[in-house]
């Protein structure tokens, strides 16, 4: 339960309006916060939704489409730092190539919680890290763009028990080390073939650190550090690698039947 008040002007309104008197301070039950499913649940449900497509135009909300799935899979809206309750939904575009085959659109963030004003020259470890936290357990699905159509394609979980997440500890040491060392440069006003521009984008073997926003007297400027999965190295040749497999074995197949 919890106290809410009502003034005065609305106390007098009501009692005109119907000729009950409210008193000052009335109590009211509190909602339940709604369950997070898991992620396994996720996987589950979004069965229902694979290969089916639906009417959702372009927008100016980049996160639209990932919103709408959350809707589909009945996952809370709200500002928690996970998705589920165990884990966290990647949604991802393809692009469709020549051949028909499908493809990686861009990098996929993980998270903006990167590397704040604190943590700059100070990080935290990779235990403590958000990126850990955001990468424990993770449920990818891709998803393709037709004009005013997506299709939700398909589902791809990953986790610590994956050979490849071993590597992230790696990234991340290598990204914080290296902002730890150099800081954040700003480039204002400066460009690439200028001698005293240096890049902000820094490349672990799956995971890259780049700078994202102003942000607020962040580092050595107003630059702040946020955490994405490489576009060819990650997504396309661990997430897709079955996929890409798959339809090149079904093309190859194709060939020798029409030879």
């Amino acid at each position: 339960m919890r106290s809410v008040i009502i003034n005065q002007a609305k106390r007098i309104a009501f009692q005109q309006q119907f000729g009950v008197t409210l008193p000052k301070k009335i109590k009211i039950p509190q909602l339940a916060t709604p369950q997070r499913p898991t992620v396994a649940e996720i996987n589950q449900r979004f069965k229902n939704l694979k290969g089916k497509t639906f009417d959702y135009p372009k927008t100016k909300n980049k996160g639209g489409e990932g919103q709408f799935l959350e809707l589909l899979l009945g996952i809370p809206t709200s500002s928690a730092c996970l998705d589920c309750s165990d884990g966290e939904l990647k949604l991802f575009p393809l692009k469709k190539l020549k051949d028909g085959s499908f493809s990686s659109k861009e990098t996929v963030a993980i998270t903006m919680r990167g590397l704040n004003a604190k943590e700059i020259h100070n990080p935290k470890t990779w235990e403590e890290s958000a990126l850990k936290k955001k990468t424990n357990n993770l449920l990818f699905i891709s998803y393709f763009r037709e004009g005013d159509n997506i299709t939700y394609l398909s589902a791809f979980p990953f986790g610590i028990s994956c050979p490849e997440y071993v590597t992230f500890k790696d990234d991340y040491d290598l990204i914080t080390n290296y902002y730890k060392t150099h800081g954040i440069s700003q480039n204002v006003g400066l460009k690439k073939d200028d001698q005293e521009y240096r890049s902000n984008t820094i490349n672990g073997t799956y995971i890259q650190g780049r700078t994202k926003g102003a942000g607020k007297n962040v580092g050595n400027g107003k630059k702040t550090v946020a955490f994405y999965f490489r576009s060819q190295q990650f997504i396309k040749d661990i997430i897709l690698r079955d996929v890409i497999q798959s339809t090149h074995q079904s093309s190859s197949q194709q060939d020798s039947l029409n030879e």
